[in-house]
């Protein structure tokens, strides 16, 4: 135990929560709906999808966040299996806005694969 743990005294980093934000969370469903697209293109096996959740060098905060993220991706993976209307809103919402700003063509993509149907099996 550390002098900090006998006296009853926190560090801070022993007090921090992490939370899942809302650009967190959208960063979150973005990643989910590339994957979906990259599979759907028949380029999933070109990349090695992973999301990178920046937090610190403490482990105490990478734990943190795992215990925040996890529940979060679970709910997630719950309303797609249900195919939960609102959440199908929702990431068509977010992915129709994303394809604006981006040109299909400046990928050497059709208009027609980045169409939301195109990557959602309903």
């Amino acid at each position: 135990m550390t002098n900090c743990e006998t006296s009853g005294h926190l560090r801070k980093r022993d007090e921090f929560v992490f939370d899942v934000t809302e650009s967190l969370g959208a960063s979150i469903r973005y990643f989910i709906l590339a994957v979906a697209a990259r599979e759907v293109r028949g380029q999933g096996d070109d990349h090695c999808s992973t999301m990178l959740v920046h937090t610190s060098m403490l482990n105490s905060v990478h734990r943190s966040a795992k215990r925040a993220i996890r529940p979060h991706i679970e709910r997630l993976a719950y309303g797609l299996r249900k195919n939960d209307p609102a959440l199908i809103r929702e990431l068509r919402e977010q992915w129709e806005l994303e394809c604006e700003r981006v040109e299909a063509s400046e990928f050497e993509l059709s208009v027609a694969s980045t169409i939301f149907e195109a990557i959602w099996f309903l």
